[in-house]
């Protein structure tokens, strides 16, 4: 998936959506994970909906596959996103709101009033860190 991370690189927002387009019709098993890190690191907002939508038909299956779970060994960054999947809300990804405006809103950041974990992903390190912050 070079050509999705070339394009988004240089702003090719239609080859961008090819790419995604292409990616989402051959996932399977075997590179969803791939696909869920590609996603979120390069903004692809259509193969992470797609992702998603494979892991809450798939979820079950998912767990009890061997090869997902040495995945998710190898790469924590997968359970953090898999986590942000189940805790989205559905409504957040509406069809009627553009890619670039879904783009922007994933970028964005809120604060919450109380204690919150904060897990984040780290796309330069590919390090997951855990934070803990206490709002008074």
């Amino acid at each position: 998936m070079s050509l999705l991370t070339l394009s988004n690189e240089y702003l090719l927002d239609e080859l961008c959506v090819l790419c995604e387009e292409s990616a989402e019709r051959v996932l399977n098993f075997d590179n969803i994970g791939k696909f869920m890190l590609l996603s979120h690191n390069h903004n692809a907002v259509g193969l992470r909906d797609a992702c998603k939508k494979f892991v809450k038909k798939y979820g079950q299956d998912l767990r009890r596959d061997e090869d997902f779970r040495q995945e998710m060994l190898e790469s924590p960054e997968i359970g953090v996103l898999l986590l942000n999947f189940l805790v989205e809300d559905d409504n957040d990804n509406d069809d009627v709101v553009s890619a670039r405006v879904k783009r922007q809103r994933l970028s964005d950041t809120t604060e919450a009033p109380s204690e919150s974990i904060d897990l984040s992903i780290s796309s330069s390190s590919n390090n997951v860190s855990r934070i803990v912050t206490n709002h008074e």
